[in-house]
This record gives structure tokens, C-alpha cells and sequence, in this order.
């Protein structure tokens, strides 16, 4: 794993932590890691009381995992929880995104879940990865 560069994709925010040990594995090694979350967290909030604040919970929490990890780039394409869409928009926004960063590994979720935003976030990054790398 000589990597100059990866990329996480996480359909929701806190979903990138699956692999948290390897990133900060890797960071430590001098390896540039970049997260890029799908969705802004607007549903996971853990109290109703919560429901107007987590959005900007969520992103001090990004924050401050970004420093004790070493991430050095996080994305966030802002779709609302449960409604991350695979339409040609956002293929288009995750395909610039991929080339912008040039990532030699992109790590995402599984094929299969009952979540609709992990299946959009994996059929997307899977997708993108392969025209990011298209000539035109």
C-alpha cells in the first residue's frame, strides 16, 4: 500500500469512521487522505430537540475528526439525509470531485444495505471513479 493519495466516501457524516484506524494509519505515513460525505446528517439526530442543530453538530464533529485523524481534505456534497439521489448532477459533482484529488484507492460502502443513501453513495463513487478516469 505505497498510496500518495485515497479517498472515503461516506454516504452520511460519522460513516467514514469504518475506517478511521487505516486512516490515520495511513495519514501518519504521509499519505494525503480525503473523505467526502454524501449527505449532511440532517436526520441523525439521537433527540427531537436535536433535530435543528445537528446539521452544524455534525460538521464541528468533522472538524474535530479531521485534526485527530489527519485528514487532510474533507468534501461534503450536502444532500439531505435520505435523499442523496444517483442522477447525472451528482455523478458529475463526485467524477470532478475524484479528478480534483486523483485518489490511487477509493474506499466506500458495500453493494448492499438496507439504507438507501449507502447504496446511492456506493453505486455514485463506483461509477464516478470509473469515469474520472475516462479521457473526456
Amino acid at each position: 500500500m505505497n498510496y500518495q493519495r485515497i479517498m472515503v466516501f461516506g454516504a452520511h457524516p460519522d460513516d467514514e469512521l469504518t475506517m478511521a484506524g487505516t486512516m490515520a494509519k495511513l495519514a501518519a505515513l504521509g499519505v494525503e487522505v480525503t473523505v467526502a460525505i454524501m449527505t449532511d446528517g440532517s436526520e441523525g439526530y439521537p433527540r427531537p430537540e436535536m433535530k435543528d442543530t445537528i446539521v452544524a453538530l455534525r460538521r464541528a464533529e468533522q472538524q474535530e475528526c479531521d485534526q485527530v485523524l489527519g485528514i487532510a481534505r474533507r468534501i461534503n456534497f450536502d444532500a439531505p439525509d435520505m435523499a442523496l439521489t444517483n442522477d447525472k448532477a451528482t455523478l458529475l459533482r463526485v467524477v470532478r470531485a475524484i479528478r480534483e484529488v486523483r485518489p490511487e484507492a477509493i474506499f466506500t460502502h458495500g453493494p448492499e444495505d438496507f439504507h438507501r443513501d449507502h447504496n446511492n453513495t456506493h453505486a455514485l463513487s463506483l461509477e464516478a471513479a470509473w469515469h474520472a478516469g475516462e479521457p473526456v
